[in-house]
């Protein structure tokens, strides 16, 4: 009696590798750091330690110059002194269509 091999369970072997390293590769792509970077917004309002040492309180605000918006970060310390003040470019903002108010239609 002759018995016969295939090279199916080989195949098998290769592709759920194949697919266990895909998985691996998008796992960490969803969890690395970058794809769980914060705003500038939510790093102003809950970690005002980043900017400035002693800050214990922010405000966040923005500010339009022209098609430019301005992310504005001002820091506080216990005692209600400003300890600094930090801004984020976004140069163009108010220029791109899909930060334009409903049914506006202009670029500016």
């Amino acid at each position: 009696m002759t018995s016969t091999t295939t090279a199916l369970p080989p195949r098998i072997a290769a592709i759920a590798i194949a697919v266990a390293g895909g998985a691996i590769a998008i796992s960490a792509m969803v969890f690395s750091p970058a794809a769980h970077a914060e705003s500038f917004h939510d790093s102003c309002i809950y970690n005002p330690g980043a900017y400035a040492a002693g800050a214990e309180h922010s405000v966040y605000t923005t500010k339009r110059v022209g098609s430019d918006r301005y992310e504005i970060c001002k820091l506080y310390d216990k005692n209600e002194q400003l300890l600094g003040e930090y801004d984020h470019p976004d140069y163009g903002f108010y220029s791109r269509r899909a930060n334009l108010p409903p049914g506006s239609g202009q670029v500016f």
